[in-house]
Order: C-alpha cells, then sequence, then structure tokens
C-alpha cells in the first residue's frame, strides 16, 4: 500500500517539519543548533535499497543532501543540542542498545511533510515494540533538552529520503515513485549516537538477533527507568 498521507500541525496552521538527524538550517531560515542524534541504523540489504531512491532523487530532482551527509539510512530517535554532555548520551545509548535486540521493519510507502521545503520521507509500518523503544530513550533522557518533534507524543516515526530540496513536493513524490518497487522489508540493528553536521558517529552499538525462546527485555527495562535512573 502507497502511503500519501501529508501531516498537518497541531495548531491547524502552517505545517513544520521535523528536522532528521542532520537538519541544521532551512530555506531562509537558520535555526538552533541541534547537534547531536540518537538514531536506529538500517541494515546493509535494506538501506541498499534506500540509498537506491537516494540516488534517484539526487539525479533526476536534484535531492541529494542524504547523499551529501554520507551517513546510512535510519530512524531517528532523539535530537538533543550542543549543550548536552555527549559522555551522558553515550552511557544511556550503550545501556539500551545492550538490553534492545535487532528489530524487523518494513517501510511501506512514501509520505510528504509539506511546507515550503517539504521533506520526503519511507513511512514504516507502526510497531509498538519500536514505539516502546522510543519511549524507554525518553525517559532515560527526560533531564535533558530534546526536540520537541521528537518528544512521544509528537515523533512520527519516518526514514528521510529527501529535504531543503528547492523542489514541490508533488516533483519529489513523482520521482520516488518512479523508482519504488513495493514495500522494503529489513532490520534495525545498530543503535547510534552522531554529531552533525558534518554527520560523526560518536558511539554504534549492534543489536544481537533474538533468541527465539528469548523472552520481551521491555519489562525488565521498565523496572530500571525511573527517577533513580534518569
Amino acid at each position: 500500500m502507497m502511503a500519501r498521507w501529508l501531516p498537518r500541525c497541531a495548531g491547524g496552521g502552517r505545517p513544520d517539519p521535523p528536522p532528521a538527524c542532520d537538519v541544521v538550517k532551512h530555506r531562509n531560515q537558520v535555526t538552533a543548533a541541534m547537534p547531536y542524534a540518537v538514531t536506529l541504523r538500517l541494515d546493509s540489504t535494506a538501506a541498499a535499497a534506500v540509498e537506491h531512491l537516494w540516488h534517484v532523487l539526487a539525479d533526476q530532482a536534484g535531492a541529494d543532501l542524504a547523499l551529501q551527509l554520507g551517513y546510512q539510512p535510519h530512524i531517528t530517535l532523539a535530537v538533543l543540542p550542543d549543550s548536552v554532555l555527549a559522555p551522558a548520551i553515550e552511557s544511556v545509548v550503550g545501556w539500551l542498545a545492550a538490553a534492545w535486540r535487532a528489530l524487523p521493519l518494513t517501510l511501506a510507502g512514501l509520505a510528504v511533510f509539506p511546507g515550503e521545503a517539504p521533506v520526503l520521507w519511507a513511512a514504516p509500518v507502526p510497531s509498538e515494540r519500536l514505539l516502546q523503544w522510543h519511549r524507554q530513550l525518553h525517559a532515560a533522557i527526560a533531564g535533558y533538552p530534546v526536540h520537541p518533534h521528537y518528544h512521544p507524543d509528537k515523533w512520527v516515526p519516518h526514514l528521510t529520503l529527501a529535504k531543503e530540496a528547492r523542489v514541490p513536493a508533488e516533483r519529489l513524490l513523482a520521482v520516488a515513485l518512479s523508482a519504488w518497487d513495493g514495500p522494503i522489508h529489513g532490520t534495525l540493528d545498530r543503535l547510534d549516537l552522531v554529531r552533525f553536521r558534518p554527520v560523526s558517529v560518536l558511539r554504534s552499538d549492534p543489536l544481537a538477533l533474538p533468541a527465539e525462546s528469548e523472552e520481551p527485555r521491555d519489562d525488565a527495562l521498565k523496572k530500571q527507568i525511573g527517577p533513580g535512573n534518569t
């Protein structure tokens, strides 16, 4: 199924697309620097399918930012300002990566965050586990200033395909659809802490494959995340 959802802002006004982990400025507007991001990276096989879309968008629509960044396809869980000390976030990333297991993911279609600089993205099939992970991360970093678009009550899971291009949303979507071969099935298999721009990976932890007999670890995490652990 091909998703073409155009989200609107809660107040009904002009849409404000959330930045992915590499956003520093939009066209004619400089935003506050947000140089750290926590991301879940896609496995190499599925990433190759996404990168094919990146190349098509760069060649046919001039939307080449994803290629310029040189960072693998990913889903961003949180974006934090440079006032946060990286070692504190690194320890959280390491702790969560040790508890989480690789998560299957299906990118089912394409969607757009509209606006003056539209953002084209691949839409993952909703997963309760992914939403749980997102809540767990934000519980663990609750004392830090996180970009509001990534708060659990506002976050829209997405994998960015194109942004900051002087191209109408309709053109971006048409180009991407011409190269879309159907759902992309993959696995989120690494948890990263990155700094941008340029993208620099500060920490990257592989997520172990789940054993068939292994019980979900979310309950144990819920016990660990509390006022004394945030």
